[in-house]
């Protein structure tokens, strides 16, 4: 029932303390999943963040991280190489990410092209 999964994701989405990053990655995680998986996720104490300043996001994070393809969990922790608040350009880090072979290319897609869909993931 379209009302009920709104009224959940409402729910969900006052848990995250409207910090946008956590309701992406939940709308991500849920999306096209039954009612079932909404009222679980629901009951899940990552969905209960502290504040709108990123406290208790922690969780939410690992969880999604997990979730991730193994060539994207690579991706992912090539950037913790950087200093925080860091500005990466983008092409430079898929030549890095190719150059590890973290990103190769795949039947009609350059590498190039490949990376720029995982960024997008």
């Amino acid at each position: 029932d379209t009302s009920k999964l709104v009224e959940i994701g409402r729910d969900i989405v006052k848990r995250c303390a409207n910090v946008p990053l956590a309701i992406k990655v939940v709308g991500h995680l849920l999306y096209g999943q039954g009612i079932d998986v909404w009222l679980r996720f629901r009951k899940t104490k990552l969905v209960q963040l502290k504040n709108k300043n990123n406290e208790g996001i922690g969780p939410i994070l690992k969880f999604s991280y997990y979730h991730l393809d193994p060539p994207l969990k690579a991706c992912f922790r090539y950037c913790a190489l950087f200093p925080k608040d860091h500005v990466i350009d983008k092409e430079m880090l898929i030549g890095l990410w190719m150059a590890q072979d973290y990103i190769v290319s795949q039947e009609g897609q350059s590498a190039e092209d490949v990376g720029e869909i995982g960024r997008a993931s």
